[in-house]
């Protein structure tokens, strides 16, 4: 990580959680013109003006405690390289079909497999946000 910055969701992702709900205090918030500003105290969602910017971590928790929907972003070796395996899984349990036990069902994204892991975190929420 080279920057603060990057913890912090991008901004069009920003907006598009915001859409869908989000409101959680976070210590970053987008300005109008897109830049980002991190604060010692947390910016609340009704800071005219301004759009929350929450963390990556930040949301996996929201997606997990608001829509029981885990994010994962794995790596794996990919013809000598290292590459990111993603995907969102719905984590309430559901009937099975085939067999009378409970099994997890599994958002299956394509292609899911990203060059780094904050791309691969952030297709994850995408993919994540077109569910709820």
């Amino acid at each position: 990580m080279s920057d603060l910055k990057d913890l912090f969701v991008p901004y069009k992702l920003a907006l598009q959680l915001k859409k869908k709900g989000f409101s959680e205090a976070c210590l970053g918030a987008y300005s109008d013109s897109k830049e980002l500003y991190i604060s010692k105290v947390s910016f609340q969602s009704n800071f005219e003006g301004y759009c929350l910017a929450p963390t990556y971590d930040q949301i996996t928790d929201w997606f997990i405690t608001n829509h029981k929907i885990q994010l994962k972003a794995v790596a794996m070796d990919f013809e000598g390289k290292v590459k990111w395996f993603y995907e969102c899984q719905d984590i309430k349990l559901y009937k099975s079909l085939h067999f009378d036990q409970k099994v997890f069902r599994f958002k299956v994204m394509s292609p899911n497999i990203s060059n780094t892991y904050r791309s691969a975190l952030t297709k994850a929420i995408t993919e994540a946000i077109k569910t709820i």
